[in-house]
C-alpha cells in the first residue's frame, strides 16, 4: 500500500498516481481534501455510487496539477 507524508506539503507525482490502487488514491484523495466526498459510505449516501478507479484517478491528477 502507498504511504502518505503527513507533511502539509507532500505532493504525490503523476507518475506516483498512475501506480496507486483505487483505494490508494481515494485515501489520498481523503488526506489532501478533507471536505470532499470521497470514501464509498459517503458516496453511496451523497451521490448513489462509489467512485471509480478512473474518477479517483481524475479528481488526483487535477488535484495535483492545479
Amino acid at each position: 500500500m502507498y504511504h502518505f507524508k503527513e507533511h502539509p506539503n507532500h505532493r504525490v507525482t503523476i507518475e506516483d498516481a498512475k501506480q496507486m490502487t483505487r483505494l490508494e488514491l481515494i485515501a489520498w484523495l481523503i488526506w489532501n481534501d478533507h471536505n470532499g466526498v470521497y470514501d464509498d459510505h459517503q458516496s453511496l449516501r451523497e451521490y448513489g455510487e462509489v467512485m471509480t478507479y478512473e474518477n479517483a484517478l481524475e479528481h488526483v491528477l487535477r488535484q495535483i496539477e492545479g
